[in-house]
């Protein structure tokens, strides 16, 4: 009779001490699908510190929104970088890449960032690998 409780307490004692040593995975930068046609590509990019995207093409011109703003480091194959400013609610248009361009991004700030992207799949480079003559803003004034 005695053994059960002693039983009891070891399986209790176990089970405690095993829900201490669990730990959480630390979380990863992510991109979520959340709509798609024929004319446009919607999904949500969570970009972790610490966590970057690598190998990016964008074929097409995208327009990025961010629901939590943060700071943004791309990279280019040739070591070029620049960090740009993303503020919460606005939009922003980022222009397709050149064929066979790549970059990747990653989050400076020590907060993750959260971001809606729409992909304008009918702007930009086409089947036939030619560029879009359509030119933003700072381009024109080139």
């Amino acid at each position: 009779m005695r053994l059960l409780p002693v039983l009891l307490s070891f399986t209790f004692i176990l089970n405690i001490s095993g829900s201490f040593a669990k730990t959480s995975e630390p979380p990863t930068s992510s991109r979520e699908l959340k709509f798609e046609n024929n004319e446009i590509k919607v999904w949500k990019t969570v970009i972790e510190p610490g966590h970057p995207f690598q190998q990016i093409h964008h074929p097409h011109p995208i327009v990025a929104i961010p629901l939590k703003g943060g700071d943004l480091l791309w990279k280019k194959p040739d070591g070029t970088e620049s960090i740009q400013t993303f503020k919460e609610g606005e939009a922003y248009w980022i222009p397709e890449d050149k064929i066979g361009e790549f970059h990747s991004v990653s989050e400076v700030s020590d907060k993750p960032m959260e971001i809606m992207v729409i992909e304008l799949k009918n702007i930009g480079q086409n089947t036939k690998g030619e560029e879009s003559s359509l030119k933003t803003k700072h381009e024109e004034e080139k």
